[in-house]
């Protein structure tokens, strides 16, 4: 429906201008502090915002989940996340953000690919173009 669709791009467009200041600022704490000072701080940012978050999920009554699988699983996305995110900084930390923001917007890709592969979800022409062109955009724009 055209409602559902407008509250996914609004999510789509949230998410964009969130990551986006995420790297800006990323990379203008660094002008201040270490990395490893800025890991430390974004974690601690972090759990700020979860407890928050649980707060509310607790008060809203949500249901969590127990299967151990999809935990062991969630636990995945932690880990990577989080060194994906020490890596981000680190390596921001000895280049401009106009070469590494655009170079690690790849990581789609790898998703798709993953996805592809192991959860054998389909991809069409029109998605196959779209990485290319997604490859070559950030090439250039990293140049």
């Amino acid at each position: 429906t055209l409602t559902k669709m407008a509250q996914t791009y609004t999510y789509f467009i949230l998410i964009l201008l969130a990551w986006g200041l995420w790297g800006f600022f990323g990379k203008y704490a660094l002008k201040y502090i270490s990395p490893l000072s800025l890991i430390l701080f974004e974690t601690i940012g972090a759990i700020i915002v979860q407890i928050v978050v649980l707060i509310f999920l607790f008060y809203s009554k949500q249901k969590f989940d127990t299967n151990a699988t999809g935990i062991s699983i969630a636990m995945l996305v932690a880990i990577f996340g989080v060194l994906g995110t020490i890596l981000f900084f680190f390596t921001l930390s000895k280049t401009k953000a106009s070469i590494l923001v655009p170079l690690t917007a790849l990581y789609p890709v790898i998703t798709v690919l993953l996805s592809f592969i192991l959860l054998k979800e389909k991809v069409d022409l029109v998605q196959g173009i779209g990485i290319v062109l997604a490859v070559v955009a950030s090439v250039l724009l990293s140049i």
